[in-house]
């Protein structure tokens, strides 16, 4: 505190409050008894923060960069730097700094990102271990990836939005409050929540529209409509007397950029702007990025009755498409699902059947991949056999069996002899059963009958009655 230039009366108040001091801890089964507090800042107390605060500013002051190349908040501390070698260096550094003060540097909490890398420059390590590397890092409320994009960020904002409407559904969904005072609340609770931290980030249209998606939602269930009721957006907003997400998350970013440029010109926002990236940036407009397939289909081979799921990676998120089979375009249905998530795109075929094999092809704009689907029979089987018969003669009798699979093949037979369809006889097959129609049978149609479905075969008797 003298190094900071804290006045002497101060220091000694600080001195005879942490002076033989005591406490007691208050647990599920009672308070225990008091005992000393020799190390340590006292929990709950106002004046710990900065007290904390000015001990890490004394401690790191010989290791400490200008921001945004080294950051602290309490204990977490942020260290920037432009290469491998650089990020070990300042981590032994700080090591060193803060061990030698008695102070304990954790060795499986640390995390690093590399932003934007292009080339593999290895592990970080401290002192031999190495550093748990990760694709996002989240400081102060805020995501950074390491590609640089801030899709995480949105749909962290979008939770952030429903978690707050949850909170004051009840007076949102409340029939007997008034649209206005729906809205005022809305913006008031749940706009907050979606547009905190958003200045700073560089959202695209979709993202964007994300944003905008989510928000229409809420209001939709606050007033009590839905999609079917054919009720215009734009009509909502009004009712609400809210604007649109996206003029709002503008309107932000000018603000914040005016607080910026009003600042003092060694504030971390003035010199961000004024920073000069390396590299050199070519000529004219910038190439669009390209769409490729990054995992292509695989054919399958399924049995009947399986499931049969398809899977086709591309290298843009949120991406439409389309399937096809054998050139059709194929249309959802209850027993066929497709579905998108980020970059990837799936088919579903629910119990699928011989006539479902053939050429399956997932089209995105220029780019396309093709798989095929084969079906493997499953054996056939007789499920119900014929059964014995007798009929009076010149009436009508039905010999019936049933089989495993709707697209086998029987044939009829007596005795010997095959059966053909004619005019006192119809053989018919709907799907899985077989039957025989006799019209006005007679005593020679008397026997035994035989029905063959692949290797299985199944016999019963008739008998004919005189009048």
């Amino acid at each position: 505190m003298r190094k900071s230039g804290v006045a002497e009366k101060y220091v000694r108040v600080v001195q005879d409050m942490y002076e033989r001091s005591r406490t007691v801890v208050r647990c599920a089964v009672g308070q225990i008894e008091e005992f000393k507090v020799e190390v340590g800042l006292h929990q709950g107390s106002a004046l710990s923060p900065f007290l904390f605060a000015m001990v890490m500013d004394q401690l790191s002051e010989d290791v400490r960069q200008e921001s945004p190349y080294t950051m602290i908040f309490a204990d977490d501390i942020v260290i920037c730097s432009e290469s491998r070698e650089q990020v070990e260096e300042n981590l032994e550094r700080w090591r060193f700094a803060l061990e030698r003060r008695l102070m304990k540097v954790s060795r499986s909490k640390p995390e690093y990102v590399c932003v934007n890398e292009r080339e593999g420059s290895g592990p970080v390590r401290l002192e031999g271990e190495e550093v748990k590397k990760v694709q996002e890092f989240k400081y102060l409320g805020s995501t950074v990836q390491s590609n640089g994009e801030c899709r995480k960020e949105v749909k962290k904002r979008v939770q952030a939005g429903w978690n707050g409407w949850r909170k004051v559904s009840g007076v949102l969904c409340d029939r007997k409050i008034s649209a206005r005072i729906k809205g005022k609340v809305y913006k008031t609770v749940v706009r907050l929540a979606m547009l905190y931290g958003l200045e700073t980030v560089s959202l695209k249209k979709r993202q964007e529209s994300e944003l905008e998606v989510a928000e229409l939602k809420m209001l939709r269930f606050s007033f009590g409509v839905t999609r079917l009721d054919r009720i215009r957006n734009e009509y909502i907003r009004g009712t609400a007397h809210v604007g649109r997400l996206g003029d709002k998350v503008r309107e932000a970013r000018l603000r914040w950029f005016g607080h910026v440029q009003r600042r003092e010109s060694k504030y971390i926002g003035r010199r961000m702007l004024d920073m000069e990236l390396p590299g050199r940036r070519r000529r004219g407009r910038a190439k669009k990025r390209q769409l490729e397939i990054v995992t292509a289909l695989e054919d399958l081979n399924v049995n009947e009755e399986q499931n049969a799921v398809f899977m086709c990676e591309v290298s843009m998120e949120n991406m439409s498409g389309d399937w096809y089979k054998n050139g059709q375009r194929i249309r959802p249905s209850s027993i066929i699902k497709t579905r998108r998530e980020g970059k990837k795109h799936f088919l579903l075929i629910c119990n699928v059947t011989s006539e479902d094999a053939g050429e399956i092809k997932f089209v995105s704009k220029q780019v396309e991949s093709v798989a095929y689907l084969e079906v493997q029979e499953l054996p056939v089987s007789i499920v119900r056999p014929l059964r014995n018969r007798t009929a009076l003669e010149n009436h009508r009798v039905i010999l019936e069996c049933t089989v495993s699979s709707p697209h086998s093949e029987a044939s009829w037979h007596k005795g010997d002899i095959e059966l053909e369809s004619s005019e006192r006889m119809d053989i018919i097959s709907e799907g899985c059963y077989h039957k025989l129609v006799i019209h006005r049978v007679a005593v020679e149609d008397e026997g035994t009958y035989r029905i063959e479905v692949g290797k299985h075969t199944s016999t019963a008797k008739l008998l004919v009655e005189g009048k």
